[in-house]
């Protein structure tokens, strides 16, 4: 009996395991390296990312369930009550699983297959793409976690970003910036922006932690002709800095994949400097442009256009901080990127550069800004464009993948169609696909299989 038994609830696991494998696979989230051991060890221990009151709450269904059980079986079928009962827990924590990992949802999405790409991607290789005469630098800053939202001075008792906001008013800025589907972290906006498209075949990547969701990558989107890509094939130096880790998240591998130059990062920096200062996530920003400064004065000597990309670390979500030390370190990044824009318009090399700013994503809802209960948009200004402000509609909706084209035409390039991606040129009359579907509807397309973006994946 105790053989027959043990066979059931061996059978039962085997079972569920290549039910919840076979599913997320078919689904297309196995498509990329990802680690079993990793997956099998959250499913079963993904209790521990639960509040320790739902862990006393789940300990005492399961207690109840098993008394239940025990009660209504008869004394002979004890090892029946046992199976049912360890059946019943393993079902649930599947069905925990699915639903904290939103299985499902991807599963009723990704099991269709969809001819989205086919009607709205652009190759940007198929495209004419005409660079102007007289070509602009372009420093493009990513600062993180940085959005509009910070100006409220009801909700926040004071502009926490005075700088930033009059730049967004003294130049250009869009109003509706949204955060994207799966382009709602560091390297999802960083890859959205230079290539147009969303991030959702890397969901899981090697590892099941968001953060670390493209280091199993041993090619990053092999057949996209990126952003840096197009600059590079144009003369341009290109350059990364930033002062985090520049493998986290697979970073490095994209970045030289497409065209990068120089990749400065955490190990570099600390090189340079001496009395050097950390955040959680890295070095101090004001660090890191200082380090730009002296890249951009030893690079303008040359007669050679540049595109510098700079992400910033210091407003990084930081549970530790409180609120009121939260709010300076908003305003002191506000001061900082300000006092960069001006030591930049007092150099040689201003009127040939334009300077692009955007928050990278919206910021994590946490206790700083749980409670806000209007629309949220990420930060965003176009500094010295091709574009004046009288020229151009502000009062777009779009994403991070709508910056693809927006740059190339705001130093001056020629896109026929104005589209590259998925992204639409805000500077074009064109709309958006967030004008066009909506939000929810673009949401719906886009998690939906496709051959042409399972394909952008593989080796060339």
């Amino acid at each position: 009996m105790i053989k027959k038994t043990v066979l059931l609830l061996i059978t039962f696991v085997i079972m569920n395991i290549i039910t919840i494998v076979y599913g997320i696979y078919k689904s297309g989230l196995l498509n990329f390296n990802l680690d079993i051991i990793t997956f099998l060890r959250y499913n079963f221990t993904s209790i521990q990312i639960l509040p320790f009151i739902n862990i006393i709450f789940y300990l005492i269904i399961i207690f109840t369930l098993f008394l239940i059980i025990f009660k209504f079986t008869k004394a002979n079928n004890y090892y029946k009550s046992i199976f049912i009962f360890f059946s019943i827990i393993l079902l649930l924590g599947t069905i925990k699983f699915c639903i904290t990992y939103k299985v499902f949802y991807y599963m009723s999405h990704k099991l269709e297959t969809s001819d989205f790409y086919e009607k709205h991607y652009v190759d940007a290789k198929q495209v004419s793409i005409q660079a102007p005469k007289a070509k602009k630098n372009l420093i493009l800053i990513f600062i993180e976690s940085m959005e509009f939202t910070f100006a409220d001075k009801i909700f926040f008792k004071e502009n926490l970003i005075p700088e930033l906001d009059q730049l967004s008013k003294e130049n250009l800025s869009f109003n509706k910036h949204l955060e994207g589907y799966f382009q709602n972290n560091t390297q999802m906006s960083l890859i959205a922006t230079m290539t147009g498209l969303p991030s959702r075949a890397i969901f899981i990547g090697k590892k099941m932690d968001n953060n670390q969701f493209g280091e199993g990558l041993k090619e990053y989107l092999p057949r996209i002709y990126s952003l840096s890509d197009i600059l590079k094939d144009n003369g341009y130096t290109t350059m990364f800095i930033q002062g985090g880790d520049i493998d986290f998240a697979g970073a490095k591998t994209f970045l030289q994949q497409h065209s990068f130059d120089f990749i400065i990062g955490k190990k570099e920096l600390t090189k340079n400097f001496s009395n050097i200062t950390y955040t959680e996530w890295g070095i101090e920003d004001k660090f890191t442009f200082e380090a730009l400064k002296k890249e951009l004065l030893q690079n303008c000597k040359k007669d050679i256009p540049f595109f510098f990309t700079i992400f910033t670390l210091d407003t990084h979500f930081n549970s530790n901080l409180s609120v009121s030390e939260t709010k300076y370190k908003i305003k002191q990044t506000s001061s900082l990127i300000n006092d960069f824009v001006c030591w930049c318009g007092k150099q040689s090399f201003i009127n040939d550069t334009t300077i692009i700013i955007v928050g990278d994503h919206l910021r994590m809802r946490d206790q700083f800004i749980q409670k806000y209960n209007k629309k949220r948009y990420i930060y965003n200004v176009f500094i010295n464009s091709v574009y004046k402000d009288k020229q151009v509609n502000k009062d777009r909706t779009f994403s991070q993948i709508d910056l693809f084209p927006t740059i190339l035409e705001a130093i001056g390039f020629k896109i026929e169609g104005s589209r590259l991606g998925l992204g639409t040129s805000l500077f074009s009359d064109r709309k958006t696909l967030l004008e066009e579907f909506g939000k929810e509807e673009l949401k719906s397309q886009l998690a939906k299989r496709n051959k042409i973006y399972n394909n952008l994946w593989k080796n060339k």
